[in-house]
């Protein structure tokens, strides 16, 4: 009975897809007709009729594929759950609709209100086949809901900063309250796939960790707001991390999320497969890289600023430094990676985020002496005047100051401070 309702679901969501792109179709026709009459120009006989006539068979065709491949992997392979898969088929025809959207417009959209009102019904009918211990949930929760935010690193912005016209991309951006119940869900979903078992053995052994990792950059970017929603001067930057930092629950979630991070690095060590998976997908093993070492930046300065630790010996710093350099080698010292088969103008954006993080070279390198075998491109730089600048703002960044000061008690104590 349960794939007999999934496949009504499947072609119910299809044919509606169909109804409301001929929608589209017919409005835009019309109007372009109107538009022609107006300027008293030839109208063409074409009409949403004819456009039907060569869409939808595409648009069936493309979908049937989707529907004989989702099956052979779902349902006639050897997989855990199948009835649950049968509805899970169903919802991804919803979750082709959301990629193609989300190229477009970000989930607060009013369109995608009713497209997460479908999934949300698909999901409550997958978990009916899925005991709740199972980590299996999360993967189609992650799929079905999370997967929005993940991708677009969508968050709300408060009414205020809306009024001015400041999108979530403005570093100087307020957040909506809202925004906490998205990173708690970020965060549990990632907790409940780390430690939750998983009885299909596909998903546990690669979509658990590619889950995780996809998800990363967007807990990395937005636990500052659990601190305080409302932005601070730049020079007051750090009250939020701060006030995360001293509460002892949200310092404890920290250093699990590092926990998960590390375990999921471990895995892809340990299996070929798995790590094969992530070699495959650049872009999730950039997101693993870059929420792993947002993390740790923070947590490294917090422990300097708040807890005077000294960083150079710190395993918070150290770790940060070896999944940058590990980072490095894989990105610009391997020879075929798949980072290089990336776009150039994502590779872009990637090497502003990792390989010009300028603080933690320079304090890894010059700070505390730890050898490098890579030279970033600043100081490759042949213009000695440039370098001496970078070297002299390095120096007077205040987090750079009290790691010197601290070097320097450390010296009259007769310790060592380098690695």
């Amino acid at each position: 009975m349960a794939y007999i309702e999934a496949f009504f679901y499947y072609w119910l969501f299809v044919v509606v897809g169909l109804a409301v792109v001929a929608l589209i179709a017919f409005i835009m026709i019309e109007f372009y007709k109107l538009i022609r009459k107006l300027l008293k120009k030839s109208v063409p006989a074409f009409g949403v009729k004819n456009f039907l006539k060569f869409v939808a068979p595409i648009y069936i065709i493309a979908f049937m594929v989707l529907f004989v491949d989702k099956g052979y992997d779902y349902l006639y392979k050897d997989r855990a759950h199948k009835e649950a898969k049968a509805y899970a088929i169903a919802g991804e025809v919803i979750f082709a609709y959301k990629k193609v959207l989300l190229g477009l417009v970000y989930p607060d959209n009013p369109i995608f209100k009713p497209l997460q009102v479908a999934h949300d019904f698909i999901l409550e009918k997958i978990y009916e086949h899925i005991p709740k211990e199972d980590g299996e949930r999360e993967i189609w929760h992650y799929k079905f809901h999370s997967f929005d935010y993940a991708r677009t690193m969508f968050a709300p912005v408060s009414k205020e900063d809306k009024k001015i016209g400041r999108k979530f991309q403005n570093p100087n951006a307020s957040m909506d309250k809202s925004i906490l119940p998205l990173i708690d869900d970020i965060y549990t979903t990632m907790k409940s796939l780390h430690d939750k078992p998983i009885k299909d053995r596909e998903f546990s052994k690669i979509d658990r960790y590619l889950a995780i990792a996809s998800m990363a950059p967007y807990y990395a970017m937005y636990f500052k707001y659990r601190g305080d929603l409302k932005h601070r001067p730049q020079e007051k930057r750090l009250y939020q991390y701060e006030k995360v930092w001293k509460d002892e629950k949200l310092k404890r979630e920290l250093f699990e999320f590092i926990k998960i991070l590390d375990d999921t690095h471990l895995a892809w060590e340990r299996d070929k497969d798995l790590a094969e998976a992530f070699e495959k997908r650049p872009n999730t093993k950039v997101a693993f890289y870059w929420g792993v070492s947002k993390v740790l930046m923070w947590m490294s300065e917090m422990q300097t600023r708040v807890d005077h630790i000294y960083p150079c010996t710190s395993p918070v710093f150290l770790k940060e430094v070896d999944y940058y350099k590990e980072f490095v080698h894989w990105a610009y010292m391997t020879p075929n990676s798949s980072y290089k088969k990336l776009s150039k103008r994502r590779r872009k954006t990637y090497d502003f985020l990792l390989e010009n993080n300028q603080g933690l070279y320079y304090r890894a390198k010059y700070v505390c002496e730890i050898p490098f075998k890579y030279m970033t491109k600043h100081e490759r730089s042949l213009d000695p005047r440039y370098r001496e600048r970078l070297m002299r703002w390095n120096e007077n960044y205040e987090g750079i100051k009290i790691i010197r000061k601290m070097q320097k008690e450390l010296k009259i104590k007769g310790e060592s401070h380098g690695r």
